[in-house]
């Protein structure tokens, strides 16, 4: 396409109009790229949030559940006898140094066992060692 331009001094000069170049369409869909991702950005950043919101409200739940459990726990408490309050904390003690022993007897079997198949591996060690001896003299 060709246009002509005449000045004040009638020259005539050719301007030709070559359209959109190649460098201005790619920076074009770059920058349309850029946006796109910021959009997306933006809409996990929000998702993420709602998401946090919604875990605090559950969380406030449980709470409110909770403390409500311990107030109803506490007026079931008020209602026993000083002898009943004795005899429950009685057998929580009770309870509590049954516990610990079970897990010391645990322990100290696990411990055992341990030792024992240590001697074990130790002793089918020491058997293999010796018939390697023996094969080693039959061979020499």
């Amino acid at each position: 396409m060709s246009v002509t331009v005449v000045n004040a001094t009638t020259t005539v000069l050719p301007v030709y109009y070559t359209g959109i170049s190649e460098g201005e369409v790619y920076l074009f869909l770059f920058i349309i790229a850029l946006f796109v991702v910021y959009l997306i950005a933006r809409v996990m950043s929000k998702t993420k949030a709602e998401t946090r919101k919604a875990e605090l409200e559950v969380e406030k739940e449980k709470l409110k559940v909770i403390e409500k459990d311990m107030a109803e726990k506490q007026l079931s408490f008020t209602r026993l006898s000083t002898e009943q309050v004795t005899a429950l904390k009685a057998v929580d003690q009770d309870n509590e140094a049954l516990t610990t022993n079970i897990y010391a007897k645990r322990k100290e079997v696990e411990g055992r066992m341990q030792r024992l198949e240590n001697y074990i591996t130790q002793a089918k060690l020491d058997n293999m060692l010796v018939k390697i001896g023996h094969e080693e003299k039959k061979v020499k």
